[in-house]
């Protein structure tokens, strides 16, 4: 009996200590707001006003963490991160207040799925908001046309695509990476049609040749 309740106490501390893991805090101050741009221009880009949830262009405001094993390479596909395969979303409740300060978000602890993390709890993490009712970041693109939508790496909100980030633990938490390689804001947006991606990518090859001639 002994033996049995010894080892029952030993898989529970187990289980314990691995759904501890993965704890990740999530901020925005001074320098890496959460803002929006009705026109998808960075100049007329406004802090999102403060609410929980917050609501932007008249549908409500989604944040969310997405992670995979670390080394998983992030690409985009029609112009927009490709979130599937070893990509997860966090475990936890989509993040949904700003405040108190506009564009603002105070700490808010974030858990990560176990089967993203390796033994030392680091990972591949990336950031992304977007509008609407949808509870993740893949089913508002495909659903939401009308939605706004932001990554950690697009053209208005800097940052890196994805970065190698370690976790903590619900006692210690790891506070995520800010700056030029990492989250550094936000900036919500229309999606462009496919074709001015397409668009944009020939003016950038002719600008290429162009210079290349020169």
């Amino acid at each position: 009996m002994k033996k049995i309740l010894v080892t029952t106490l030993v898989a529970c501390a187990l289980v314990s200590s691995a759904l501890a893991q993965g704890q990740i805090t999530f901020s925005a101050n001074t320098g890496n707001l959460i803002k929006w741009s009705a026109d998808g221009k960075l100049s007329s880009a406004v802090n999102i006003t403060a609410g929980n949830p917050a609501v932007v262009n008249g549908q409500p405001f989604n944040l969310a963490l997405y992670g995979a094993p670390l080394g998983t390479a992030l690409t985009l596909k029609s112009g927009v991160p490709d979130l599937t395969g070893a990509w997860k979303i966090q475990t936890s409740a989509v993040l949904q207040q700003i405040g108190p300060a506009a564009g603002g978000m105070t700490g808010k602890i974030v858990q990560m799925p176990p089967s993203v993390l390796d033994a030392g709890g680091n990972l591949q993490l990336c950031v992304v908001a977007w509008t609407g009712g949808q509870t993740d970041f893949m089913s508002a693109i495909a659903n939401n046309p009308t939605g706004l939508f932001a990554w950690t790496g697009d053209a208005l909100s800097g940052g890196a695509l994805s970065w190698a980030s370690g976790s903590g633990s619900a006692t210690s938490p790891y506070v995520i990476t800010k700056g030029a390689n990492a989250y550094n804001g936000l900036v919500l947006a229309p999606i462009p049609e496919p074709s001015t991606f397409a668009l944009a990518g020939l003016g950038a090859a002719a600008l290429l040749i162009f210079r290349r001639r020169k």
